[in-house]
């Protein structure tokens, strides 16, 4: 079977209550770091810089200590080009930022 979730309020309302009720024999850690890193990014906390090093932490913790990944976290923590670029104060612009993460596309922020 496969069950297919389309958004953060999806997993927030579905999929972790129900592994929270019903806890994973393995990989329960893993759950606990995706659990907290979704519910950071809903709550919107992860546009806090020491919140988005704590994230990319423990998503770098996931799935055998992150060593399938293509970069580095010193490159991502590092302030490389692929960090979102801040706008001045008070001005609504928009910006390309170059991929985040394992993305494959560029993400536009405003």
């Amino acid at each position: 079977m496969v069950y297919t979730v389309h958004s953060t309020k999806q997993l927030l309302e579905r999929v972790i209550p129900f592994f929270e009720q019903y806890p994973l024999r393995v990989k329960q850690s893993d759950f606990e770091n995706f659990s907290t890193i979704t519910r950071s990014i809903r709550e919107r906390s992860h546009h806090r810089p020491e919140v988005f090093v704590e994230i990319v932490r423990m998503t770098y913790a996931m799935n055998a200590n992150g060593r399938q990944r293509k970069r580095p976290i010193d490159e991502i923590l590092s302030g490389s080009s692929e960090t979102a670029r801040q706008a001045p104060s008070g001005s609504t612009v928009k910006v390309q930022s170059d991929p985040h993460g394992d993305m494959g596309s560029q993400a536009e922020m405003t």
